[in-house]
């Protein structure tokens, strides 16, 4: 079982300058928005709400999106998988030297 504390500390979140918007559905892939909102600190209960990162067909992870100082994270699902990706604000992070790696998974 997975949580979103444990996706975000696993990118190495910044809980100090932090922010993550949260929204409840019944499933991930729904388009009616049960419940919107920012989450109110790192002790927020709904950090650890615990959803199957392996699609079984209940509830997945929550919807959200999360940014500290230097990145922004976000849930990724393909065939039922779900993992937390980082997206660096800084563009130059992406280089070596002179060459250019627009891929956030680098």
């Amino acid at each position: 079982m997975a949580t979103i504390r444990n996706f975000l500390d696993g990118k190495g979140f910044d809980w100090g300058t932090g922010l993550i918007i949260l929204q409840w559905t019944r499933r991930p892939w729904d388009v009616d928005v049960a419940d919107s909102r920012r989450v109110e600190g790192r002790n927020d209960a709904a950090l650890d709400y615990e959803f199957n990162e392996i699609w079984d067909g209940r509830e997945g992870c929550p919807r959200f999106i999360a940014h500290d100082s230097e990145a922004v994270y976000f849930p990724c699902v393909v065939d039922g998988v779900t993992w937390c990706e980082k997206v660096f604000k800084d563009p130059e992070r992406y280089s070596i030297g002179e060459v250019l790696v627009p891929y956030p998974g680098y």
